[in-house]
């Protein structure tokens, strides 16, 4: 399923699926070609809602993670426990350069420190994060 939307890039053509998710040209492209991975969580919902996509059971595990807003988990938790960004970053263990970037500007967790947390899960878990 999650392959059916990477291939989307490469079975639409035109720019109505530029105005529609709101992307520019220069990425449209890179999905395409498959030079980019497809990992913003909006621009993937945009994709499932345009294709009426009702089950997500079979996408990755690491898209599933980024619908649940895990930026947001790690500001709320950070509050909840009185933590700036380099005590979470130590206790998430993840550089807290990368941290910053998640609370502050609110990136894309990568696929390979979405690996990372799932490394450290049983710590995070036990701390309700």
């Amino acid at each position: 399923m999650y392959n059916e939307i990477q291939n989307v890039f490469s079975s639409i053509k035109g720019k109505g699926i530029l105005n529609e998710l709101n992307i520019p040209l220069s990425s449209y492209v890179k999905y395409e070609q498959r030079n980019m991975n497809l990992s913003n969580p909006k621009i993937i919902q945009q994709i499932i809602d345009i294709l009426h996509i009702e089950n997500i059971e079979k996408f990755p595990e690491y898209f599933k993670f980024l619908k649940t807003n895990p930026n947001q988990k790690m500001r709320d938790y950070m509050a909840k426990n009185n933590m700036n960004i380099n005590k979470f970053a130590k206790f998430i263990n993840i550089n807290h350069k990368v941290v910053h970037q998640w609370i502050k500007r609110n990136t894309t967790i990568s696929k390979q420190n979405y690996e990372k947390l799932k490394k450290n899960y049983k710590s995070i878990k036990k701390k309700k994060i």
